[in-house]
Formats: structure tokens, C-alpha cells, sequence
């Protein structure tokens, strides 16, 4: 019995359930794919899977003291006769004849309490085995839903602060415009300027932003060619 497949949630139906309402951006990366490149690259995830692989074999072993057992056996030998002349005088007629013998038993315990043990105690090893493998992807889960989403996060805010600096620039022309033809004050200049440069800080701070969630997702993917990652709009039913 595989207990990685049948025993065992998989944490990635969350993410099956989460986008199956839609087509994926083929250009980008998305959830689904970011957790897949952790888990084949993940170190700790690979350990508690073989340590999980490693402990199943236990059982098999510790079953088998109570599986039936076949023990074979072989004795060869001969037998030496003497056979009494039928003719007065003549000498006895000596005979030797094979006495080989075989046998085959076959035996089977009906209670062995350190067998029993045994098996109690592989069972425990494996549950635990299997809880820690569990635990192992369900922290991977979280690494990587946490990273994606950040990246979503920044991205939005990227987007506004581009918006706002925009917006802010398009002020500082116009009241510089304004002072131009006489309808503006130097104050209004310097404020809109102001709140302009402002602006920019806010863009590169936001893009600063994005740059590490970037970085943090290529990190636990092992994958340093993400670029962009799909929008949940990809994802909508």
C-alpha cells in the first residue's frame, strides 16, 4: 500500500479547487506551478518523504513473523545387505541400496507477543512519519501561497503608485503651466512639485517591493527566471 497516495490529503487540491474555474496564463507563472518547482526542489520536503518511504518497509518485515514458514530437508545414505547363498559353499551376495529421505514442514505462529510489538511499534514510526511529511508540505503550502500573494500585493501597489505619480506629474505641469501664463502662484508650483517627488519615492519604494516578494518566490522555487506570475482574474469563473 502506498500510503504517499492513498493515505494521505494532498495540500495541493487546495490550489486544484482554487483554480479550476479558468484557462492559465501560459506566459506566466502560477500558483500551481510555483508550488510543484518547491516541492521537487524543496530539501526538507524530500527528506520527509524518503524518511516516510524508508519507515514503510518496516512493516512488511515485521509482518513477516507471522507469515507462514517452509523449512526443506534432504538426508542421503546407503544401506549395506548381505543375502545367504541358495547353494551350499557359495559365498553370501552382498547389496548396497540408497535410503535418501526428504521432508518438508511447514509452520506457522499463532501468537508472538514481540512480533506483535514489533508491528505496533512499526505502525507508530510510520504514523509519525506520515505526520511529519504531511506537516512538511502544509509549511511549503503556506511559503508559497504567502510569497505568491506578496507578489499580487506589490504589484497592485505598483500599479497605484504609477497611478499617483502620474497623476502628480500631470498636477506639477499644470500649475507650472499656469505660472507660465499668469495664473499661478510659485507656491502651487512647489507644493505640486512636492507631492510629486513624493510620488516617485512611493513608485520606487513600491517596486523595491515587488523585487524582494520576486525574490523570495524564486528562492523556495529554486527557479530564477520568474518574471511575472498570473492574476487571480486568470482564475475567475
Amino acid at each position: 500500500m502506498n500510503l504517499l497516495t492513498n493515505n494521505m490529503k494532498n495540500p495541493l487540491s487546495l490550489f486544484l479547487i482554487m483554480f479550476s474555474f479558468g484557462a492559465v496564463n501560459a506566459d506566466a507563472e502560477n500558483l500551481i506551478d510555483a508550488y510543484q518547482a518547491a516541492v521537487n526542489s524543496n530539501p526538507q520536503l524530500s527528506l520527509a518523504k524518503h524518511q516516510l518511504e524508508a519507515n514503510q518497509e518496516l512493516k512488511p518485515l515485521t509482518q513477516s513473523a507471522y507469515l507462514p514458514h517452509v523449512n526443506a530437508g534432504a538426508d542421503a545414505g546407503r544401506n549395506r545387505s548381505y543375502i545367504s547363498p541358495l547353494i551350499p559353499g557359495s559365498l553370501p551376495t552382498q547389496g548396497v541400496f540408497p535410503t535418501d529421505a526428504y521432508s518438508v514442514t511447514l509452520t506457522q505462529a499463532i501468537f508472538n507477543g514481540q512480533a506483535l510489538a514489533a508491528m505496533e511499534q512499526a505502525d507508530n514510526i510510520i504514523k509519525a512519519s506520515e505526520q511529519n511529511y504531511l506537516s512538511a508540505q502544509q509549511v511549503l503550502v503556506r511559503q508559497i501561497t504567502r510569497a505568491y500573494f506578496a507578489i499580487l500585493q506589490a504589484q497592485s501597489q505598483v500599479l497605484v503608485a504609477n497611478e499617483g505619480e502620474l497623476l502628480l506629474r500631470n498636477i506639477k505641469e499644470q500649475a507650472e503651466e499656469n505660472l507660465r501664463v499668469g495664473t499661478g502662484d510659485i507656491i502651487s508650483v512647489n507644493e505640486a512639485k512636492a507631492r510629486w517627488q513624493s510620488a516617485i519615492s512611493d513608485q520606487i519604494n513600491a517596486r523595491n517591493a515587488l523585487s524582494i516578494a520576486y525574490s523570495q518566490l524564486q528562492k523556495l522555487t529554486h527557479q530564477d527566471n520568474i518574471q511575472e506570475v498570473s492574476d487571480l482574474n486568470h482564475f475567475r469563473p
